[in-house]
C-alpha cells in the first residue's frame, strides 16, 4: 500500500492561498515524489504553482484509486457534480440546495477573482473546496490540509449555519471533533470555538468531555499520562466561587474524569497568569474555556509556527493558524508561509 494522499483545499481564492502554495512549491515537489498531493480548487483566473498538473477524474474514479505520487489540481465543483449525484440522500438541507444548483447549472459564480476582495462567489467556492476535500478523504483516505477561508463570506454565500472548519468536519464525519492549536512549545485546546462569549458557560456544560479525553489518547500525539492544565473561565479561576461557580460545577467534574482516564491534572488555573508566569513544559496540553482565551496568547507566543489540528477525526486534518489575510493578498512578497510549511511537515509524520 502506498503512502496516503494529501488533499489541500483552496480556502478563499481571493486571499493568500496561491501565494502560500507558491512559496512552498519546493517542499510540495519534494513530498510529491513519494505522496500524491491534490490541490482542490475552483476554476478561476487564479494561477497556482504546478498549474500544469491536472488529474483526470474519470480515469481515477473508474479504477477506484488515485496516483501514488505527483502534484495535481482537481476542480472542486466538477468533483462534486460527478460524485454527489449518487450520495444525494446523505447530504444536509443546505448541501442539497447547493448540489441542486451545481447539478442543474443554475448557480452563477464570478470566476474572475480580485485578490483582497472577497465576495459571495469566493465564499461559495471556499465551501465547495472544503466539501469536496472532505468527500475525497472519506472516499480515498489520506490527510487533509485546509487553507484559510472567511466564515463571514461563506455565511453570506448561503451557508447560513457555517461555524468553521472544525464544526463542518464534525458534522460531515458524524463525530465529535476538537480544535488543537499545536506549536513548538505550547499545545492549546479551546473547549468552545466559534460562539458568542455569552454562550460559553452553557456550551461548557454540554461538552463531551469523555470524547475529548479519548480523542487526545487516540491521537497518540501525547503520553498516555499527559499532564493537562485546565484554565478557569472566570477571573482568577473564580476565587473559590466568589467570582463565578463554573470552575467548581463544570471544570472540577471534568478534571476528576480526566484523572480517572489516566491524565495528570493541574487547575483550575488563573488564565491571566497561565502563559506569562508559567513554563510550557509544565503541561502537555492546556485547555482554554473559550476561543480567544487560548488563541490570543498562543498566536503571540508561537507566531506562524503554530497549526490548527482537529482531534477526533479518523484522519489527520491540519490548517495554518491564520486567516485569508485579505489586507496583504494583493501585495506579493509580504506573505509568510511558515504555518503551511508546518502543516506539510505534520502530514509527513
Amino acid at each position: 500500500m502506498g503512502a496516503r494522499p494529501i488533499f489541500i483545499t483552496e480556502g478563499d481564492p481571493s486571499g493568500i492561498s496561491s501565494q502560500l502554495i507558491a512559496q512552498e512549491e519546493a517542499l510540495l515537489q519534494k513530498i510529491s515524489q513519494t505522496q500524491a498531493i491534490f490541490l482542490v480548487r475552483s476554476n478561476t483566473n487564479v494561477s497556482y504553482a504546478f498549474s500544469e498538473y491536472k488529474f483526470t477524474l474519470g480515469e481515477g474514479f473508474k479504477s477506484q484509486g488515485l496516483p501514488s505520487s505527483g502534484l495535481y489540481q482537481m476542480d472542486a465543483e466538477t468533483f462534486l457534480q460527478s460524485t454527489q449525484k449518487n450520495n444525494y440522500s446523505s447530504l444536509s438541507k443546505i448541501q442539497k440546495s447547493l448540489m441542486l444548483r451545481l447539478m442543474n447549472g443554475t448557480q452563477t459564480l464570478d470566476r474572475k477573482i480580485t485578490f483582497g476582495k472577497p465576495s459571495i462567489s469566493t465564499g461559495r467556492m471556499s465551501y465547495y473546496s472544503l466539501l469536496a476535500g472532505m468527500s475525497l478523504v472519506e472516499k480515498f483516505g489520506g490527510s487533509l490540509i485546509t487553507l484559510p477561508l472567511s466564515k463571514e463570506w461563506v455565511i453570506k454565500s448561503g451557508i447560513s449555519k457555517f461555524r468553521g472548519h472544525t464544526e463542518a468536519l464534525a458534522e460531515f464525519f458524524h463525530c465529535p471533533s476538537f480544535m488543537l492549536m499545536a506549536g513548538e512549545k505550547w499545545n492549546v485546546i479551546p473547549l468552545t470555538t466559534h460562539i458568542p462569549i455569552r454562550k460559553v458557560s452553557s456550551e461548557l456544560k454540554k461538552l463531551a468531555w469523555r470524547n475529548l479525553f479519548q480523542s487526545i489518547l487516540d491521537s497518540k500525539l501525547f503520553p498516555k499520562n499527559a499532564r493537562i492544565g485546565f484554565m478557569g473561565l472566570n477571573p482568577h479561576a473564580g476565587e473559590g466561587g466568589k467570582v463565578g461557580d463554573e470552575e467548581g460545577k463544570i471544570l472540577q467534574p471534568a478534571m476528576n474524569l480526566a484523572k480517572k482516564m489516566g491524565f495528570r491534572v493541574d487547575g483550575p488555573l488563573s488564565a491571566d497568569s497561565t502563559f506569562h508566569l508559567r513554563n510550557a513544559s509544565e503541561w502537555d496540553i492546556l485547555l482554554a474555556c473559550y476561543h480567544d482565551q487560548g488563541l490570543i496568547p498562543f498566536k503571540l507566543l508561537e507566531g506562524k509556527k503554530g497549526i490548527n489540528l482537529t482531534l477526533g477525526l479518523p484522519f489527520l486534518r491540519v490548517s495554518p493558524d491564520h486567516g485569508p489575510a485579505y489586507n496583504i493578498a494583493s501585495n506579493k512578497g509580504k506573505v509568510d508561509s511558515m504555518s503551511l510549511r508546518q502543516c506539510l511537515e505534520w502530514v509527513q509524520k
